[in-house]
């Protein structure tokens, strides 16, 4: 399927499964040599995509035919990890708008899926009014991240909740105003 055939549409509770399928997949093979396998299992389990961003449909999905390709959203919410994790105010503080879960399968890595979810989150938290967007990268995305005009802060060490450490790059990005 080629490139041209990826349509990216808001995210629905019926594609969770398939979205954290990915998510996982993605993880597994594309953080690595970033982090040790036991880190990324924690992420996994405790710092991918929250379902009350879908709820609140600011999640997306890149899709080539029936299969999720990537995904990336956007929430005021406090991350369900930084909610559970004491410590980490500056990744917790709510009613910031934060960019959450981007991944892109490994197999469609590399084809521009990451920065098309990117413009689109960025896009949507802008006509809500926001005029800046956040994250916490991981390291492997702190390139893309960079590339797409975001300003990095000093790196942190988070503790996920079953005690993991895993190194975060916070990063900000200011946005541009959405038209009227």
């Amino acid at each position: 399927m080629s490139d041209e055939t990826i349509v990216i549409r808001q995210a629905s509770l019926a594609d969770i499964p398939a979205l954290r399928a990915m998510q996982a997949l993605s993880a597994r093979r594309l953080c690595v040599p970033a982090y040790t396998p036991r880190q990324v299992e924690s992420f996994i389990a405790h710092g991918t995509m929250d379902e009350s961003v879908v709820e609140d449909g600011t999640f997306f999905l890149a899709a080539a035919g029936d299969v999720v390709v990537g995904s990336a959203g956007w929430s005021t919410r406090v991350p369900g990890y930084a909610a559970r994790t004491p410590g980490i105010a500056a990744l917790a503080a709510a009613g910031r708008p934060r960019v959450r879960s981007v991944f892109v399968h490994p197999d469609w890595a590399r084809r521009g899926i990451a920065r098309r979810l990117m413009h689109t989150a960025e896009g949507a938290a802008s006509a809500c009014g926001h005029r800046a967007i956040e994250l916490a990268a991981t390291l492997s995305g702190v390139p893309l991240y960079r590339a797409l005009g975001y300003a990095t802060r000093p790196m942190e060490r988070i503790r996920l909740p079953d005690g993991v450490a895993l190194e975060v790059v916070p990063m900000t990005k200011e946005l541009m105003r959405a038209a009227a």
